[in-house]
């Protein structure tokens, strides 16, 4: 039955709808399948907020989960910075000790200068 004649006959008036056996079984009938298409709409509503809430405790896991990945990769660039800025400290009184050993000094001074060039990307 299309959803015209299946609203058409829901909607109809008491009268109409009960005049006569014929109209009360096709009234039942359809109001059994009003019954029917309901449950079926609120089964397909609880599997939809069921799937919401899992993709909602997915997406604060994955949030949680982004921010201490953050706070890590933080604690490790200041560690980093840290590091580097003791070498740039050794390397500047090795500079001022040992002006005799250029070729030393050339590459911590290369090392430490593509260090600033991947700080900087």
């Amino acid at each position: 039955m299309s959803d015209v004649m299946f609203y058409g006959v829901l909607r109809m008036p008491y009268e109409m709808s009960m005049a006569d056996e014929i109209s009360r079984i096709q009234f039942y009938g359809r109001a059994q399948q009003a019954a029917d298409r309901v449950e079926h709409a609120e089964s397909e509503l609880n599997a939809a907020r069921a799937d919401l809430e899992i993709a909602r405790k997915r997406d604060e896991e994955w949030h949680e989960h982004t921010i201490r990945k953050a706070l890590e990769l933080s604690d490790v660039v200041a560690e980093l910075n840290a590091a580097h800025a003791l070498l740039r400290d050794a390397f500047d009184e090795i500079d001022e000790i040992s002006d005799a050993d250029h070729e030393i000094s050339d590459r911590i001074r290369n090392y430490l200068d593509a260090c600033d060039t991947l700080e900087g990307k």
